[in-house]
């Protein structure tokens, strides 16, 4: 079952087991592919109680340092290391993303302007 570009022709009275089939025999390792989602550490605007997006945000407080320095150790101590970061150009989640590279040397980060 190939991919379909008109969403309407997914749907031709096959069962979803054969569905699931059709995907697993086109996608090689998709059951071992994970998505981590990692939202920022505190932020002065946590701390200031305001909103900010690109415009206003003064990136992360030293506790905000501190919360990703622990989450990037304690991925060190398991064993985790992804394949990519993916962050929003927003300074608070860019220097998250830093700080997690920081970890990881050799680690790239990619700036997605659709995740502000």
């Amino acid at each position: 079952m190939p991919f379909a570009s008109n969403p309407g022709s997914c749907f031709n009275g096959s069962t979803l087991n054969d569905q699931k089939t059709a995907y697993s025999t086109q996608l090689p390792d998709a059951h071992g592919t994970h998505l981590l989602l990692i939202r920022h550490g505190e932020g002065h605007a946590n701390t200031d109680r305001v909103i900010a997006g690109l415009v206003g945000c003064n990136g992360l407080t030293a506790t905000g340092r501190s919360q990703v320095d622990a989450l990037a150790n304690r991925w060190l101590r398991l064993g985790f290391r992804p394949d990519a970061l993916v962050s929003s150009p927003v300074r608070r989640a860019r220097e998250t993303a830093e700080i997690l590279a920081e970890h990881m040397p050799g680690l790239q980060i990619v700036d997605d302007c659709a995740l502000l």
